[in-house]
């Protein structure tokens, strides 16, 4: 008996270290897998979390635009507005640190248009700008829904609003 057990060898060093290249080779290619699809999760969630915050900023620059009363411009850009709830001046509605703010009148402090709560997955504005036509009664603008945590991720976004009482 004690012959047979002598025998046995077991595995050789050049089987051991073919075994351990296996298994790092499919270790490798799992995680570049892994890695790719989580930034394609990460992609989508900022595509869906950004159309959110889109349509929400959308709707409250539509509700103060709208009914604006009276419109300041200096050099072509809108500087003020007014209408029933809001004063707004110093730029109109302007984005600090990517929050937009909005002032109700020269005495209060800015207040946030849209509560950071909104600003789902790190996300934030950037290159917010106001027009207006005075022919037309339109506002106008763009700005950009940036990603603090998705690299590269950006959103491109437009509105255009008509007032109401525009030629009055």
């Amino acid at each position: 008996m004690m012959k047979k057990l002598k025998n046995n060898r077991g595995y050789t060093f050049v089987e051991m270290m073919a075994c351990v290249v296996i298994l790092l080779l499919v270790a490798l290619v799992s995680g570049t897998g892994m890695n790719l699809a989580l930034d394609n999760y990460n992609q989508q969630v900022f595509e869906s979390d950004s159309q959110m915050l889109e349509a929400t900023l959308n709707m409250h620059l539509g509700d103060i635009l709208r009914h604006t009363t009276s419109v300041t411009e200096a050099d072509g850009a809108v500087t003020g507005i007014t209408n029933s709830s809001y004063q707004i001046y110093n730029g109109a509605i302007t984005v600090e640190d990517g929050v937009f703010y909005i002032v109700k009148n020269a005495e209060d402090p800015a207040v946030h248009m849209v509560n950071e709560a909104t600003y789902l997955n790190n996300l934030y504005v950037d290159n917010f700008t106001l027009t207006y036509d005075a022919a037309t009664g339109v506002f106008s603008g763009t700005y950009t829904i940036k990603s603090n945590t998705v690299q590269n991720a950006s959103k491109e976004c437009t509105f255009s609003y008509r007032r109401i009482y525009w030629n009055n």
